[in-house]
């Protein structure tokens, strides 16, 4: 079978939505046993991610793409995804168990959205759902659109969905998933001290303020002092 795939980067005005500038906007086409190239692309973006990922999608189950979600909750990045109801398998409950804002629509029509907007200036949105068989099997395609206007129409849309249709909390997990996911190091966002995971004080932050180091170092150049309870 011939393998293929096509990135396309295209410098484009996008009519009177894009006035300040024009936008950049990289396309790309996969065939099946393609493996790697648009998950890669995503994740690349997630990992240069700072102030959000909010993300609309019809099915989740790329452990990949769910680890990547993961390390930026644990930067301090502010992550939520919006799923359909009748594909919370796969990543929905890993992440809701790790503190991330995971929603799901419950209604009895078809949430098929697959769009993800991130830090006000990137869309990523295209046939491609984030599950593996859109990375090995299938004929996908998928844009990244660098536009800050746009960017802006999809947080807005995202912000509609989410307050004013009604998503609830996944009702399958077992609720009892290690908050930080194997990371050793735990803070607040409030505060300038780094705890163990084990320690009695991470049981008292919310998931919403929960940061996740993955070694000591990490936590120190954040600025964070040890706690003098555990001394971590």
């Amino acid at each position: 079978m011939r393998k293929l795939a096509l990135g396309l980067v295209l410098l484009v005005g996008l009519g009177v939505t894009a006035t300040a500038a024009d936008c950049a906007v990289e396309a790309f086409f996969v065939e099946p046993y393609v493996d790697g190239v648009i998950e890669s692309a995503i994740i690349d973006a997630i990992d240069d991610a700072e102030e959000y990922i909010y993300a609309a999608l019809y099915s989740f189950t790329d452990d990949e793409l769910g680890a990547a979600l993961l390390r930026a909750h644990y930067r301090g990045v502010d992550v939520q995804v919006l799923l359909d109801r009748d594909e919370t398998g796969g990543e929905a409950c890993p992440l809701y168990e790790a503190g991330l804002t995971v929603l799901i629509e419950d209604s009895s029509y078809l949430f098929h959205h697959k769009f993800v907007v991130i830090d006000s200036e990137l869309v990523i949105t295209g046939s491609y759902n984030w599950s593996n068989s859109a990375d090995r099997d299938n004929f996908e395609n998928v844009v990244f659109i660098r536009c800050p206007d746009i960017a802006l129409d999809y947080w807005l849309g995202f912000l509609h969905l989410s307050r004013d249709y009604f998503f609830v909390p996944p009702d399958d997990c077992n609720g009892n998933g290690d908050r930080c996911a194997g990371y050793p190091y735990a803070a607040s966002k409030n505060s300038d001290v780094f705890h163990l995971t084990s320690c009695h004080y991470v049981a008292n932050i919310s998931s919403a303020n929960l940061i996740c180091f993955a070694t000591r170092e990490d936590a120190i150049a954040s600025g964070r002092r040890p706690c003098k309870t555990c001394k971590p």
